[in-house]
């Protein structure tokens, strides 16, 4: 098949079983943009290549109702254009010409990724440590002066009771 335009996105019609129409840019062993239409008539942009004889596919995104044309940020329609479906295919096809799997280094990615974000939410925000370390105080501050207490009030026990020792000593000597 030719190249494909929004026009001809448009112009697929769902049939009986999903099938597949390819963006032909005539290069080869770099994998290819496609268009993989279903049952339903949704329609959804993939990218094809293979290792060894197996076909492998990436889902890329969805194929907006206006077949990818570009639209500006008023008209936006749910989906990827056309223009940044190629542009995604490219990258893919760089690493398949590195001797990458595009799979693989794309969950690859997608990992580091998810690691990245796990790290920054474990990290916390300066008002989150701020809170955490004034409770910490808190605590410890509350647990000083409860022991500060103990020490007072078992002064206070050994005082009394040693002055009416000291009284009960003269009440006898006298």
């Amino acid at each position: 098949m030719a190249k494909l335009t929004p026009n001809k996105i448009t112009g697929l019609l769902k049939k009986s079983s999903a099938y597949y129409a390819s963006d032909d840019d005539g290069s080869k062993g770099m994998g290819r943009l496609c268009v993989k239409i279903y049952p339903s008539g949704s329609k959804r942009f993939v990218f094809r290549y293979f290792v060894g004889t197996k076909a492998n596919f990436i889902l890329i995104g969805n194929v907006p109702n206006d077949g990818g044309k570009v639209n500006d940020a008023t008209d936006k329609v749910q989906g990827i254009s056309l223009a940044d479906a190629r542009e995604e295919a490219k990258k893919y096809g760089a690493m398949l010409q590195r001797g990458l799997d595009p799979k693989v280094e794309q969950e690859n990615i997608n990992q580091e990724k998810d690691n990245k974000a796990k790290l920054e939410a474990q990290k916390g925000s300066i008002a989150q440590l701020f809170t955490s370390y004034t409770t910490q105080m808190e605590k410890v501050l509350s647990l000083k002066l409860y022991l500060k207490l103990i020490d007072i009030v078992i002064f206070l026990i050994f005082f009394f009771f040693n002055k009416q020792l000291f009284k009960s000593r003269s009440v006898s000597r006298g």
